[in-house]
């Protein structure tokens, strides 16, 4: 959509987890460093953690987070989901304006449920 008003901003990492790591961290402490990182990389823009999540995501356990951080007057909606595939782990960063997130949500979902390894 392109609308400097009205989208949403989907971003994928991914990167490979040490070999101890990758046998040793569960999705959650991977989800619970990266929540950490995050909110204090925000912590002048507002940042506020609204909850963690577990989600199915290509039949793997996923787990996330949802936080909102305000920017130049502007209150912005995150939904962050990690999932791990062997020893990599993908993490998906999705930003809304928050007045729009009710009309995203159902965009971002297709697009979760869609994905596949």
């Amino acid at each position: 959509m392109m609308d400097d008003q009205r989208h949403m901003v989907l971003s994928v990492f991914w990167h490979k987890n040490g070999g101890l790591v990758s046998f040793l961290a569960k999705p959650e402490d991977v989800c619970l460093s990266t929540e950490k990182k995050l909110s204090k990389a925000l912590k002048g823009y507002g940042y506020e953690l609204e909850g963690f999540y577990e989600k199915n995501l290509c039949g793997k356990k996923a787990c996330g987070f949802r936080h909102i951080h305000t920017i130049k007057g502007i209150e912005y909606t995150s939904e962050v989901t990690q999932i791990m595939q062997g020893r990599v782990c993908y993490t998906i960063y999705a930003y809304s304006r928050s007045d729009n997130e009710t009309e995203n949500r159902p965009v971002l979902n297709e697009i979760l449920d869609g994905m596949k390894f």
